[in-house]
């Protein structure tokens, strides 16, 4: 069984309630622009690298080398473009790339290294 509230005490709860609605609405609504403005910027990027990467696609190999790209980073490229990272600045950083780099010498072979076992069967084949 539950205890009746009086008038006084319900118009108490639906003020609050009341409140409390008009400070959610407003900080959805108040939300707003700011997502509209992200979509935007976020859309703007796509279309800019993807523009980057039509055009960058239709160089031949030689030209893609003269300006320091190989063909599997025009897209990893045109990305950093379009979200403002110069990566000619951020090559010494932490930040990873797509971009393979011999291993250095003094570092261990790895463990399925087959090289010493191809060597022969490449001699004969006169490739070696």
């Amino acid at each position: 069984m539950h205890t009746p509230i009086t008038q006084d005490q319900l118009d108490v709860h639906l003020r609050a309630a009341r409140a409390e609605r008009a400070r959610v609405l407003g900080s959805l609504i108040g939300g707003i622009p700011s997502a509209i403005g992200r979509t935007l910027t976020r859309l703007a990027q796509r279309a800019e690298r993807n523009a980057a990467v039509r055009e960058l696609g239709m160089l031949d190999d030689s030209m893609l080398k003269d300006i320091g790209l190989y063909r599997g980073e025009i897209w990893h490229a045109a990305d950093a473009a379009a979200r403002g990272v110069d990566l000619r600045t951020t090559a010494n950083s932490n930040v990873p790339t797509p971009i393979l780099r011999p291993m250095p010498a003094d570092t261990a072979p790895p463990a399925n290294d087959n090289r010493d076992r191809a060597a022969p069967a490449l001699m004969g084949a006169g490739r070696a």
